[in-house]
């Protein structure tokens, strides 16, 4: 019940014995997220990692949420500042090396999304994201490649949708014939 939480929270902030600014913080967090108010959740989420710097997860979401609202380099800022306070945590690799593509730094995506493969079993889903962000750069033989590579070191990734992400890249290439042939046994695989 969407409005009787809304209610709830916005009692909650009027408390005064409310007095921890972080639990302050996280309600205006709660009350931003169910009032569908993207900015106000940025500055509660900006207040809330500034209290607590060391939070991983909490920079981590500053980071989606600067993602989401096309604040690409403050968002890569907070992505690298979430893998410095949790090097394990593989989400973030991919998510920098796309924040930086769709930031234009397509060098600086390859390299996070290396960094990504570096992380346990990340290997098939990294060559996936450098195909995509070629593939968004245009350089479709070269996002094929990656697609294909993606695909033969993890079969089951997108339940083989790496082969149809081939085919496509090389049709848009110019090579429709191939591109019908290569779609064609990518269905023959996926139906098994």
């Amino acid at each position: 019940n969407r409005d009787a939480a809304k209610q709830t929270v916005t009692q909650a902030l009027q408390q005064s014995g409310l007095r921890s600014p972080v639990d302050q913080a996280n309600l205006r967090v709660l009350a931003a997220t169910l009032r569908n108010d993207p900015q106000g959740r940025d500055e509660a989420l900006t207040e809330l990692v500034k209290l607590l710097p060391n939070d991983a997860r909490l920079v981590h979401s500053l980071a989606e949420e600067d993602l989401n609202s096309r604040r690409y380099d403050q968002a890569a800022k907070w992505f690298r500042e979430a893998i410095r306070l949790n090097p394990e945590d593989a989400a973030a690799y991919n998510l920098l090396g796309y924040t930086l593509a769709y930031g234009g730094d397509l060098a600086a995506a390859r390299k996070a999304f290396d960094e990504y493969a570096k992380q346990p079993a990340q290997q098939g889903n990294a060559l996936d994201s450098q195909g995509e962000a070629l593939f968004m750069y245009g350089k479709f033989a070269d996002a094929e490649r990656y697609f294909l590579n993606a695909h033969k070191t993890q079969p089951d990734l997108l339940n083989g949708g790496d082969l149809l992400k081939a085919a496509y890249a090389r049709f848009l290439a110019g090579d429709q014939k191939q591109a019908h042939a290569m779609f064609a046994q990518s269905m023959r695989d996926m139906v098994g």
